[in-house]
C-alpha cells in the first residue's frame, strides 16, 4: 500500500530575527531566498512526497512579492504537485499548519510541517 505524504512549508517575507548579521549573510536580504532554496533542494533531492504546499503568511505590505512567488514556483517538483497557499499572518506558522491540516486531513497519511528557515 502506498502512503500519501503532504509537505507543508510556511514562509515569512518580513524582517528576520534582529540578531542575524546581515552583512555576514547577504543572501538573507532577498526575501525569497528561502523559497528559492526549498525549490532547489526539492528539485535535486530524491523524495516520495505526494503534495508540496508552500504557504505564505503575509502582511499587506508584502503583496508585491506575490507575482514573483508565482513566477518562480514550479507547478510540480519531481512529479509532485506544488500548491501555493496565501493567507493573512494569523497564528503564524502554527495557524497555517492547522488551517492546511483541517483542509486536507483525510487526503494524506502523513504530514511534514516545516518552516522556511528550519
Amino acid at each position: 500500500m502506498d502512503t500519501k505524504t503532504c509537505y507543508i512549508i510556511s514562509f515569512w517575507l518580513g524582517d528576520r530575527r534582529r540578531d542575524i548579521d546581515i552583512p555576514k549573510y547577504p543572501e538573507l536580504q532577498d526575501r525569497l531566498f528561502f523559497l528559492k532554496k526549498h525549490i532547489e533542494l526539492l528539485q535535486s533531492k530524491k523524495h516520495n512526497l505526494t503534495k508540496i504546499i508552500f504557504n505564505f503568511n503575509i502582511e499587506p505590505d508584502q503583496y508585491h512579492y506575490l507575482s514573483e512567488i508565482y513566477s518562480i514556483t514550479p507547478k510540480s517538483l519531481q512529479g509532485t504537485e506544488v500548491e501555493i497557499n496565501i493567507r493573512e499572518n494569523l497564528g503564524i506558522s502554527y495557524g497555517a499548519w492547522s488551517d492546511l491540516f483541517v483542509k486536507y486531513k483525510t487526503k494524506y497519511d502523513y504530514y511534514v510541517f516545516n518552516e522556511d528557515d528550519y
